[in-house]
């Protein structure tokens, strides 16, 4: 019987993914007799892609995009079966069989509901799938809300990086369409931050990822782009605000909005325009555009900060204190056949933040200003050759840049001292800014009217002496004071000039002692080739290779009012005359790397059995560089390592399953490592970058057991090991005066830890996941600068293992929803209830982070070792509510998002001679960052067509 196209009813019909695909596979027997069918047709609805049973009535079917389809069998002289709800996700294999009965007369097609399934016996690395879907209901605003919520996940409460399992900031790769985007010059962020409504699926790897992925030790993190419909038009629209004009709930708010919109569908040139002009374009174009706008204070806002504001049809807007947009835009053409596929995106994240700091909690106009733009250029062409074999190209541009100003300005008008002043309103004295002294003004020079003793006059009676009465020449001078008509700096904002201010612990103008200026550039060009093939029914071999090119800019300057001495350190960077630690550099490094997979599926045991090679080259600038210590001149070489991996899966039952891995992994130090801070002064404690650093790597262990209990309940156990070997740290060279520290591979440490999962698939309306952490890391530095910090404030080195500052000891997760479809609403006394609602609870548990407990000048007490001391915990629930009606094509609803539902007071960070939060009590000690925000209510409108 021919191939048939059917039509997909499931709602994500064409959520296919640029450059990463599943596999469905099975076997179909006959029902009374178990014998298995040959030559039966396998076809995927909606598709032009299928297959056809081999004489043991198996199939496969390759190259099959994420979604949820429908997937029909057919056999002359047997009923048609067809299989719907059936989830193909990436780099996964979805089991399908079916048995088949003999044609019964009336009887066309037998539908059975396939549906998700817990165990997936194929896969063989700890990973954990996000849907879109999932995502819109999920009590979270943002991807990094998704990712906190993952036990095994930890935020540092300072420096805002991510740890997962135990390993060290920046040692996740994000993706996004199977692209890195993490900045590999300081790689400890989340990368191109994406609206969760652009999501198809997201993607977390933490344990035992393939040969595919490389720099990266503790996790991967795949963004899936959606794609627009090939048969509708689609969109949404949110708004929701914290802002509900009643004073009762308005006390939690943060001066918040937000707005999400998107629209997908048909592509309108191609289907409208140019056939309206008799051009016809062959196969389906598509698109799909996606943004996000989001405005708050934060619930750490400035109570001095006046920000510009804007009015124009009546609405007043202008900039809070933190503004964040992202976009979304997705072009995809498929050809009649759908063997071929071709894929344009770009996705931008643009953030504009003033960062609370409580040293400038009222004098704001001189706290940093933070500026992230953040672009993705993709390119991705998928072609199937035959029903066996497939292949994809996929070309990326990713740039990234930061921008960082001490209060809005640049190096040149930062001036802490009466002789570098340029602008005498910014002048301040002492260091770090101005605490308890008078507001700055313009002296204006003036005459006194009396002789001064430099002033020239007539000496009527000769006796080399001014005496009154006496001609003289009055000269225009500076007198020292304020006087009423002269211009100053009105920080404090009472429209008088302050002489004096107490001493309170804050800034009353200036910035801190480092004043320091950034402008980062990252280009990355990253090319990306593949092949997959199923060479026989149990290997499927992927083969492919990747190469990286690097274009790095760096411009950064410390202390910006002290003068640097060129004929020292000299360099190419702006304002050569000025600072202390010049860190100016271009630098084109390259990275490559080849894999090969062979994943062996029988009915026994799965085996993920995989290799990677990686390449590495600092660039041409460093191939040849001079030691800053030693003077010496080095070269630096190509680099390369190998990485064996393997990953097993043996279902022991249909219900229950052993898996291990075991892998070698590695990555590049951030580039800041590399090439730090090539100028410094004379008196600076120098820290020098190393471009002869090796790379940082790791041996990981896993295993796991996973278990039905149930058709919708299961549980999954995962212990894991990781060793670190060849970290970064600073180390002292040389001798003084030739002396200092560079970066070094010299730190070591290890992570481990047990995962409990529970997971129950939806049935009465609910359902459910809850994950629990048992985890331990420690090593010998929790900073690769430890050394540096440790020897410039004369503290000993550590001698051994202690937990890291992120060592996390327990961490509980619980995801409960509760919902209501359409028509489906729950009878209760015989009158049905409401539909199309539902309800999203997130309950969050963590243990408190460790410190060392020290006296009140930080040292640390007698016999305590390194944190050996821990904070409170933290407990969180966040609620979100909706419901939704429809008026005429218009679905509409209501949203109502809490947060901290309890307004539990969450401690993040203690005073170590304390203990507390709260320190001694001083305004000063009582930093509103050392708590996580309290309640915020959010309510909302939603639109879908």
């Amino acid at each position: 019987m021919s191939l048939m196209v059917l039509l997909l009813v499931s709602a994500m019909e064409d959520g296919a993914i640029a450059g990463t695909t599943g596999k469905i596979a099975g076997r179909v027997i006959d029902r009374s007799t178990g014998e298995p069918l040959p030559f039966a047709n396998i076809l995927i609805a909606g598709t032009q892609m299928g297959a056809m049973t081999d004489t043991e009535g198996r199939y496969y079917i390759i190259n099959v995009t994420p979604g949820v389809y429908e997937v029909l069998a057919r056999y002359i002289g047997y009923v048609d079966q067809t299989k719907t709800n059936v989830i193909v996700r990436t780099d996964e294999t979805a089991d399908v069989d079916f048995d088949l009965s003999e044609t019964v007369i009336g009887l066309e097609t037998e539908i059975v509901v396939y549906g998700l399934r817990l165990i997936e016996h194929d896969v063989t690395e700890t990973k954990q799938v996000m849907t879109g879907e999932a995502l819109d209901v999920m009590a979270i605003n943002t991807i990094d809300d998704a990712l906190e919520a993952q036990t095994s996940f930890v935020r540092d409460p300072v420096l805002g990086e991510i740890h997962v399992r135990g390993g060290r900031g920046g040692e996740v790769t994000y993706m996004v369409d199977g692209i890195p985007v993490k900045d590999p010059t300081v790689g400890g962020g989340s990368g191109l931050d994406l609206g969760r409504n652009a999501l198809e699926e997201l993607t977390v790897i933490t344990g035992g990822f393939g040969a595919e992925y490389g720099e990266a030790q503790s996790g991967i993190i795949n963004q899936i782009t959606r794609e627009g419909s090939s048969r509708r038009h689609e969109g949404t629209l949110l708004y929701k605000s914290d802002d509900l004009l009643l004073p009762d709930l308005n006390k939690f708010s943060q001066n918040s909005d937000r707005v999400e919109f998107s629209l997908g569908g048909p592509e309108p040139i191609s289907t409208l325009l140019l056939p309206a002009m008799g051009v016809r374009v062959p196969g389906d174009v598509t698109y799909f555009l996606a943004g996000t706008g989001e405005w708050t204070d934060s619930y750490l806002p400035y109570p001095e900060l006046r920000q510009p504001v804007y009015k124009s049809f009546g609405i007043q807007y202008g900039d809070r204190q933190n503004n964040e947009y992202t976009g979304s835009l997705k072009l995809a053409w498929r050809n009649p056949s759908q063997t071929k596929k071709l894929t344009f995106s770009y996705h931008h994240a643009y953030k504009w933040r003033l960062p609370y700091r409580h040293a400038f909690r009222y004098t704001p106009s001189t706290t940093y200003q933070r500026e992230d733009n953040d672009g993705l250029t993709a390119l991705s062409w998928n072609h199937t050759l035959t029903s066996d074999t497939f292949y994809e190209v996929r070309l990326g541009r990713h740039r990234t840049q930061s921008v960082r100003l001490p209060g809005g300005l640049l190096p040149y008008q930062i001036n802490q001292y009466d002789e570098t002043s340029d602008d005498p309103l910014q002048v301040v004295t002492g260091r770090p800014g101005l605490d308890g002294d008078q507001e700055p003004y313009i002296d204006l020079m003036r005459y006194n009217g009396i002789h001064d003793d430099d002033e020239p006059f007539v000496d009527l009676n000769g006796n080399g002496l001014y005496d009154t009465g006496e001609p003289f020449v009055d000269l225009a001078r500076f007198n020292g004071d304020y006087d009423s008509d002269e211009e100053f700096n009105d920080f404090t904002g009472n429209g008088a000039w302050d002489d004096t201010r107490d001493e309170d612990g804050f800034y009353d103008t200036g910035f801190d002692q480092w004043a320091v200026w950034q402008d980062r550039v990252t280009e990355i060009w990253t090319g990306i080739a593949q092949v997959t093939s199923q060479v026989t029914r149990e290997h499927l071999i992927v083969g492919g290779g990747e190469i990286r090119y690097y274009d790095v800019e760096m411009q950064e300057l410390q202390y910006p009012y002290e003068h640097f001495d060129r004929s020292i350190d000299p360099d190419t960077g702006p304002w050569p005359d000025r600072g202390v630690f010049r860190d100016f550099y271009v630098r084109t490094p390259i990275g490559a790397a080849i894999f090969l997979k062979d994943k062996i599926e029988t009915e026994g045991m799965i085996i993920n059995a995989q290799l990677r090679y990686d390449f590495w080259y600092p660039g041409k600038q460093v191939g040849e560089w001079i030691d800053p210590v030693t003077g010496d001149t080095l070269e630096t070489k190509l680099r390369g390592r190998l990485s064996p991996r393997i990953g097993v899966s043996y279902p022991i039952t249909e219900n229950d399953r052993l898996r291990f891995n075991y892998g070698h992994y590695s990555q590049v130090p951030e580039f800041q490592y590399i090439y730090q801070r090539a100028s410094q002064g004379a008196s600076a404690y120098k820290l020098y970058g190393n471009p002869g650093i090796d790379v940082e790597k790791q041996i990981s262990y896993e295993f796991g057991l996973d278990h039905n209990v149930s058709p919708r309940f299961s549980v999954g156990l995962t212990g894991f090991f990781k060793d670190y070997r060849g970290l970064v740290d600073a180390e002292e060279v040389g001798v003084a005066p030739r002396n200092g520290h560079v970066f070094a591979n010299k730190d070591y440490g290890n992570a481990r830890g047990l995962e409990v999962r529970l997971r129950k698939l939806r049935s009465n309306y609910t359902w459910a996941e809850a994950s629990y952490t048992l985890s331990w890391a420690q090593g010998k530095s929790s900073s690769d600068r430890q050394n540096y910090d440790y020897d410039y404030n004369n503290r000993p080195l550590p001698i051994r293992e202690f937990p890291l500052d992120w060592d996390r000891r327990h961490s509980l997760m619980v995801n409960f929803d509760f919902r209501v479809p359409d028509d489906q609403g729950p009878v209760i006394g015989g009158v049905r209830m409401p539909d199309r609602w539902g309800v999203n609870v997130l309950w969050q548990f963590d243990t408190g982070l460790p410190y060392t407990a020290t006296d009140e000048d930080g040292n640390r007490l007698y016999g305590e070792t390194e944190n050996a001391s821990r904070m409170p915990y933290n407990d969180t629930v966040d609620l979100r509510a909706n419901k939704d009606f429809t008026f005429g094509p218009v679905d509409y609803g209501f949203v109502v998002d809490v947060r901290n539902v309890f307004n539990r007071r969450n401690v993040l960070t203690v005073h170590t001679d304390t203990g507390t939060p709260e320190g001694d009590g001083t305004p000063r000690d009582m930093d509103p960052q050392n708590w996580g925000p309290g309640r915020q209510v959010w309510a909302g409108v939603e639109l879908e067509w």
